[in-house]
């Protein structure tokens, strides 16, 4: 564009624009799914846009792909849902003057609460604790975070636990969380020897809990609290010693009664071969 005065005078033309005449309500941004998982598989296409741009697509403001768009204005690309918070999410293509959108809805249902395996009820543990519980299934992938606590509130400093009652809650100042383990893959833990447990009498037990969390940031329910005892490192029989002196015991057990038995029975032929009456049964 230039002016031009009425006097005839013509100024100088304006710096040359580029543009693109599209048909008019095209522009068109279409998703295979639009609710899902973390990792769901989807394929993002475009109409209507710039022939022979790059299309940017972005999951909020990450970019997740792009493409060429062809000579009739169309593109398509594919790529997995990243990790995110459960809801909706903007997913967005961009030939850098034409934008789409389509909306992504993030699943955002909690997993289950694991059961509890180890350590069991009341038991008597040694300082470097063997936790383990059972395994939970999320579409979105979980990992799991392990607590222990001196009390059933499990109460952080400054903080106030959802599971504490009147009977037991620990004031907002203080705390009862011994150790937090978080983003945990494997459905067990064994405390380090920098976090070994002290150990305390009947009086003074130690409690544990877990929980899982998917990769949506759906955090499920904590197990029930188990109740659990720290003896003094070296002084508890491991369990599979355990299992094999009872084995051992039970063997030897059978061999010693197999050993009367026989014993027994060739007491009882030296009486016949000498021709003496065999004693009455029970003397």
């Amino acid at each position: 564009v230039r002016a031009i005065d009425n006097a005839s005078n013509a100024g100088d033309w304006s710096a040359a624009r580029e543009f693109y005449v599209g048909a008019s309500g095209t522009l068109v941004a279409k998703m295979t799914r639009i609710i899902g998982y973390v990792g769901s598989d989807v394929t993002f296409s475009g109409t209507g846009f710039i022939p022979n741009r790059i299309a940017i697509i972005y999951y909020d403001t990450t970019q997740m792909a792009e493409a060429t768009v062809d000579a009739d204005g169309n593109f398509s690309a594919s790529f997995n849902i990243p990790a995110s918070p459960g809801g909706e999410h903007t997913v967005s293509a961009t030939d850098g003057t034409n934008t789409a959108e389509v909306t992504f809805t993030m699943e955002s249902t909690a997993p289950p609460a694991p059961p509890p395996l180890l350590p069991a009820s009341a038991s008597t543990v040694e300082p470097e604790t063997h936790f383990a519980w059972e395994s939970v299934t999320d579409p979105s992938g979980v990992t799991y975070t392990l607590q222990i606590a001196s009390d059933t509130s499990f109460t952080s400093a400054n903080s106030t636990s959802t599971n504490a009652t009147s009977a037991n809650a620990t004031s907002a100042n203080s705390t009862s969380l011994v150790l937090e383990k978080s983003k945990l893959t494997a459905t067990q833990y064994t405390l380090t020897p920098e976090e070994k447990l002290e150990p305390a009498n009947k009086e003074t037990p130690y409690y544990w809990r877990v929980r899982a969390i998917d990769n949506a940031s759906n955090a499920g329910d904590w197990s029930t609290a188990r109740e659990f005892y720290v003896g003094a490192s070296g002084t508890l029989m491991a369990p599979w010693l355990l299992y094999s002196l009872i084995a051992e015991g039970g063997t030897f057990t059978c061999l010693f009664g197999y050993w009367l038995v026989r014993k027994k029975v060739k007491s009882r032929a030296g009486i016949f071969s000498t021709g003496l009456n065999p004693p009455e049964d029970g003397k």
